[in-house]
């Protein structure tokens, strides 16, 4: 671990925690193993924290708002992909250990205030104080791509065939050109529609690119999972792009101003998780968003 050589101290949360049961159910799906009985057993997020930040050797799981500068650790899968603990892959929704938190209400009773703080909660006014509180919110963030980075080390893989050689260096010429945008499209189970969460990030986007100077471009750039044949697959995360791309035109209506609009599709190729399970394929089928770095 790179740590002092000596025993690890694992930090625990007790039975009933539902921190506890994420973790054990995300790690081990269902075969999770029993807790050491040597492990410390911490009452709650802040109990783990202190005692992980007071024992050098002590290793334990809070929620994101707790780590209280405890050194995060990115996840290496199955598969070799790497997943960072950061607020970018939380809101790709590309870290193993995340979930949704909802608010539900209903419509034969619920309040005026009940409803406007629904609103508020998914809206810009809330998002620094969602961040503040060490939470993940609905803002958009950039990250920069670049052919030394993780991404184009997968993609300088040997190819199996000449057009899957093509599609990797096509990609591999457009990274530099494209910061990626964290608004990511994913498909509601079992289907081609758009999952609920769609909607917010639809009007997330168009506020953001309204923003963008003259002449910017946004690129959505499709990709699917590994099942099937590849040239098919090709053409499918075309296709899903251009429908994303002709969606979010008709949600932004005239708020787009000056900005170039385009959409490609890069098949089975950068995966985000393993493939080998149907959770993992569901999140490879995804539309991203990228946005020209000369003017993002």
């Amino acid at each position: 671990m790179g740590g002092i050589d000596q025993p690890i101290t694992v930090v625990a949360r007790q039975p009933e925690s539902i921190t506890r049961e994420l973790f054990q159910s995300t790690l081990f799906t269902d075969h999770s193993p029993a807790i050491p009985v040597d492990a410390a057993i911490a009452a709650n997020n802040n109990a783990v924290a202190e005692q992980v930040n007071t024992d050098p050797s002590a290793i334990g799981y809070v929620s994101h708002a707790f780590t209280r500068g405890a050194a995060p650790i990115t996840l290496i899968n199955d598969c070799g992909l790497v997943s960072r603990p950061d607020a970018f892959s939380a809101k790709t929704e590309e870290y193993l250990f995340q979930r949704h938190l909802h608010m539900y209400t209903r419509s034969d009773n619920t309040s005026e205030i009940a409803s406007d703080f629904v609103r508020y909660a998914a809206s810009h006014q809330a998002d620094q104080t969602i961040a503040k509180a060490g939470f993940v919110d609905f803002g958009i963030a950039t990250k920069i791509q670049t052919r030394d980075g993780f991404r184009a080390h997968q993609l300088k893989s040997p190819s199996k065939d000449p057009f899957e050689g093509v599609l990797k260096h096509d990609m591999l010429t457009q990274l530099p050109n494209y910061e990626r945008l964290s608004t990511t499209f994913r498909f509601a189970h079992g289907t081609t529609d758009l999952d609920a969460r769609a909607a917010i990030d639809m009007t997330r986007l168009a506020d953001y690119v309204s923003d963008l100077p003259y002449g910017t471009r946004v690129m959505f750039a499709g990709f699917t999972d590994d099942s099937g044949d590849f040239v098919e697959n090709h053409s499918l995360s075309n296709a899903w792009a251009k429908d994303v791309l002709a969606a979010f035109a008709a949600h932004a209506g005239g708020e787009l101003g000056a900005i170039e609009l385009s959409h490609t599709g890069f098949g089975e190729l950068a995966p985000t998780a393993c493939n080998t399970t149907e959770q993992g394929r569901a999140l490879n089928r995804r539309v991203e968003v990228w946005v020209s770095r000369a003017t993002s």
